[in-house]
């Protein structure tokens, strides 16, 4: 971080179909992550990848209502990993 890099969540579990579980678990696994790296490391993360970027509507609405202020996502057309600000 002192060096420009970005600490960014993944979810907690990283869970592989994370799209496929109750919205509410969905909600926690990034929540849970959010907050641990406010604790361990007294920063707020800004970043987001679900993983196998796996992502769901409700998702989005949820990144949306401030939790996070970027979300990386994959073009599966071109295979390239783009940034989204929220």
């Amino acid at each position: 971080m002192a060096h420009g890099h970005e600490i960014g969540n993944h979810t907690y579990d990283h869970p592989f179909a994370v799209s496929s579980l109750p919205q509410a678990k969905q909600q926690e696994e990034i929540h849970n992550t959010h907050e641990t790296i406010h604790y361990a490391l007294e920063v707020r993360t800004q970043c987001y990848r679900a993983p196998c970027y796996d992502i769901s509507l409700p998702n989005l609405s949820f990144l949306f209502s401030g939790v996070l202020l970027r979300l990386l996502i994959l073009n599966s057309s071109a295979g390239l990993l783009s940034e989204i600000d929220l």
